[in-house]
């Protein structure tokens, strides 16, 4: 009898939490001391799985001059320069080892939580979000199937295999460069404008919709000639200024450069891996 009315409890208790539009999200770091920027409406419950109080934040909406996310020529990769201190959340642990933050309520839209050591990242409750930056942890894989309206995605620097964008119909910057991704499909993303996914494992891309697209970085892959000539060849010819940036193959025929010049595109080359 008790087993049953905790059992109808329980369930009662989901209930109201998915009535009430509660989010959660979950992060698993392996770092001592941690420092998280959000930014929303609402308020959030931080939990940070060491056994201290439960933190409660009221969280400030986003805007552009004060959460200074300052990109670099978008190219050549993303600097994040934060200035806006009542978006950053701090703690330290006393131990080293493992530990599961869990953020629950609140209407979060923007989320950085770059160099961490993250291991897991769970933002599938939180519909909302529009921007993420996740780059430079561990991550191992990424879902973000739930987030529809998820506009700019870093998540370079990880160890993740895969990536499915195909829900990600409002992205227009994404960077997942410094992976193991092999196969990207972007053919959905027709509003992306910047795409770098260099020195991964990438041997082909098809961009034939991304009609979009200003920015480009696929070098230091596993592209072969006759397929960068098959990229070039799936480029738009819109106008305006638009780049893309290439690694020479060593040994290998060189690629038909002038595919992608007759549609308006610059090319710059790179012998050197830059980034290495």
């Amino acid at each position: 009898m008790k087993i049953v009315i905790f059992s109808i409890l329980a369930a009662g208790l989901l209930i109201t939490s998915v009535c009430n539009g509660a989010s959660v999200m979950t992060m698993t770091t392996n770092s001592n001391e941690l420092k998280i920027f959000i930014a929303g409406s609402g308020s959030i419950s931080i939990d940070w799985g060491d056994g201290t109080l439960v933190e409660t934040h009221t969280l400030s909406e986003y805007n552009e001059n004060d959460w200074k996310i300052v990109y670099s020529v978008p190219l050549n990769g993303v600097l994040s320069v934060y200035k806006g201190r009542t978006y950053a959340y701090y703690h330290c642990y006393s131990d080293i080892s493992s530990h599961k933050i869990v953020i629950t309520d609140g209407n979060i839209t923007h989320l950085a939580c770059e160099d961490i050591q993250l291991t897991c990242l769970d933002v599938s409750g939180n519909v909302a979000l529009s921007e993420l930056l996740c780059a430079a942890n561990e991550l191992s894989n990424l879902d973000i199937s739930k987030n529809t309206v998820l506009k700019k995605l870093d998540c370079g620097r990880n160890q993740l295999t895969c990536l499915d964008v195909s829900k990600n119909t409002e992205l227009d910057y994404l960077y997942c460069g410094f992976n193991q991704i092999s196969v990207l499909d972007v053919t959905g993303n027709t509003k992306l404008k910047v795409l770098f996914c260099s020195n991964s494992l990438l041997t082909s891309l098809d961009l034939s919709k991304n009609i979009a697209l200003t920015g480009l970085s696929c070098c230091f892959n596993q592209i072969n000639t006759d397929e960068l000539n098959n990229l070039f060849k799936t480029l738009h010819s819109n106008k305006g200024k638009k780049e893309i940036m290439v690694s020479i193959i060593p040994g290998k025929v060189s690629y038909d450069r002038k595919i992608a010049k007759k549609k308006g595109w610059k090319i710059i080359t790179y012998n050197n891996n830059p980034w290495a």
